[in-house]
C-alpha cells in the first residue's frame, strides 16, 4: 500500500507470459493468465514512486558444452532503497549472485541463488527497504551451464543465445528501488 510506479501518458506497457509445452500427446494444458492494474484516483499520487532496472545482457552468446558468466553494474546517483530483487535465466542458469559495493569500500552479498532453477522463480522482496547512500552500487552475477552436467539443459551440444523460448536463454535481475527524491516524497 502506497507505493506505485509513473507511467506516462501513450507509454506502451507489455507484459509476456512464457509457455513450455513438454513434447508429445496429453502434455498440453488450459491457462487462464490474468493481469490487475490498479490506477491511482485522479488527483492522488502514490506515497512511494517504485523504480525498476533491469540489470543484465540482452545480447550474449553461450558455447556448446560450456559454462558462462556474465556480470553487470549498476550505480546509483543518489540516495536509495532497494526493494526487491528477481533473477532470471532459463534451463542453463545455474547460478546468481547480488552484491551491493558502498562508497567507503565495504560491500555485501544482497542474494545468493547457489542453485537456480527455472521452475522457481521469485521476486526475493526485503522485509524493510535497504538504504544505499549516493555512489553505492550494485553487482549482479549470472552463471550458466551450458554442460551435460546440468540435468535441465535440452542440448549441450548446441550454443545458446538470448530467446524468448524457453530452451533459449535470458539474463537479468529485475532491480526495483525508490530513489531519495521518491523515497522522501518528492516527485
Amino acid at each position: 500500500k502506497g507505493y506505485g510506479a509513473y507511467i506516462k501518458p501513450d507509454t506502451l506497457v507489455p507484459f509476456q507470459m512464457h509457455y513450455h509445452k513438454e513434447p508429445g500427446e496429453g502434455t498440453g494444458v488450459w491457462d487462464q493468465s490474468e493481469i490487475a492494474l490498479i490506477f491511482w484516483p485522479k488527483g492522488e499520487e502514490p506515497q512511494h514512486s517504485v523504480e525498476i532496472e533491469p540489470l543484465g545482457a540482452f545480447d550474449f552468446y553461450i558455447p556448446a558444452n560450456s559454462k558462462y558468466t556474465h556480470t553487470t553494474d549498476f550505480t546509483f546517483p543518489m540516495n536509495a532503497e532497494i526493494l526487491s530483487f528477481n533473477p532470471h535465466m532459463h534451463l542453463r542458469g545455474d547460478y546468481a549472485k547480488i552484491e551491493a559495493f558502498y562508497p567507503g569500500g565495504q560491500n555485501e552479498i544482497l542474494l545468493e541463488v547457489p542453485k537456480y532453477d527455472f521452475n522457481w522463480q521469485i521476486d526475493y522482496v526485503f522485509d524493510e527497504p535497504l538504504a544505499l547512500p549516493a555512489g553505492s552500487s550494485i553487482h549482479a552475477v549470472a552463471h550458466y551451464d551450458n554442460s551435460a552436467a546440468n540435468r535441465s539443459n535440452p542440448d549441450p551440444t548446441a550454443a545458446v543465445r538470448r530467446g524468448e523460448q524457453t530452451d533459449e536463454e535470458m539474463c537479468f535481475t529485475a532491480l526495483s528501488y525508490l530513489l531519495a527524491a521518491a523515497a522522501e516524497g518528492d516527485t
